[in-house]
């Protein structure tokens, strides 16, 4: 497996003298691995490089990441800081602050919605909605990111779209449903007038299962067609990817006016998940 590499914009100075400058951002997916490495002065990001290539799949394990991260020098350099988005399809829970007591094991939380033998359970604080998200990874997915990565720090990647739901409902319209759809993960957040009502993971694997959730999600929520506004991302411009949400939108421009569509930024563009929700909602 060769990754392919992009964008060399700095000195050819060594790369292990550079990363201790450097901040790696990493996103982890059940079909891919996007990276993202950049230095920054005053702000500006003077040197980015992005890889591309396969990634973690359930089937197979970790072979083809140790593959990779052993063949790939720019993986293995000692970056200043490496920040991990991780989600491999399983199930997650929004615990809220006020009924979660200090301390308590997020482990108690997830059993509820899914079986957590063989996984190591991950949270992350989101003051914004007073919430925690808690979710899991097989655990030989996570002891490798640990060993590949020390002291890396681990994000869900609906968590900035959480943010970015809610705050698109204070600032733009009061009403809104966000759909992520990424594989046969199928995200739906839905907020109204800055907080957040609903946050749900389904399985849909095709044009057709996706339209029959948000649609259905659509009418129970009694939101108006002419009206209130659907924020769909979906993983990439190309390929299979491209015509399903093609297909997608189609279907749904059948039933719902107000459709906002974009990719969910990635190495495409020099972005990842990493961005405040001012620059997802910039893309809308």
């Amino acid at each position: 497996m060769t990754p392919n590499q992009s964008q060399h914009t700095a000195s050819d100075k060594p790369l292990a003298d550079k990363a201790s400058g450097q901040d790696a951002t990493l996103r982890i997916g059940s079909g891919d691995l996007k990276l993202l490495v950049e230095e920054r002065r005053g702000g500006t990001s003077i040197d980015q490089q992005t890889l591309h290539t396969y990634g973690y799949d359930k089937a197979v394990g970790i072979e083809s990441l140790s593959e990779l991260f052993y063949s790939t020098e720019l993986l293995r350099q000692p970056f200043r800081s490496t920040t991990i988005y991780l989600d491999n399809g399983d199930s997650y829970v929004l615990a809220p602050s006020d009924l979660r007591e200090e301390g308590s094991d997020p482990l108690i939380w997830l059993q509820l919605a899914q079986a957590t033998e063989g996984h190591q359970v991950l949270s992350t604080p989101l003051e914004s909605i007073r919430a925690t998200l808690i979710w899991s990874v097989p655990q030989e997915l996570y002891d490798f990111c640990l060993r590949s990565f020390p002291m890396a720090n681990f994000i869900h990647p609906i968590a900035p779209l959480i943010s970015a739901c809610t705050t698109y409902t204070r600032r733009e319209h009061p009403h809104a449903l966000m759909v992520y759809w990424v594989g046969s993960s199928l995200d739906v957040l839905y907020s109204s007038e800055g907080a957040l009502q609903l946050a749900n993971r389904y399985e849909a694997s095709s044009a057709v299962d996706a339209l029959y959730y948000i649609t259905a999600l659509w009418r129970q929520l009694d939101l108006s067609t002419p009206d209130d506004h659907l924020l769909l991302y979906t993983q990439s411009e190309e390929g299979a990817e491209q015509s399903r949400a093609a297909d997608l939108l189609k279907l749904l421009q059948e039933s719902i006016t107000n459709i906002y569509h974009q990719t969910y930024p990635g190495v495409a563009d020099g972005l990842l998940a990493s961005m405040p929700p001012e620059m997802l909602l910039s893309r809308i």
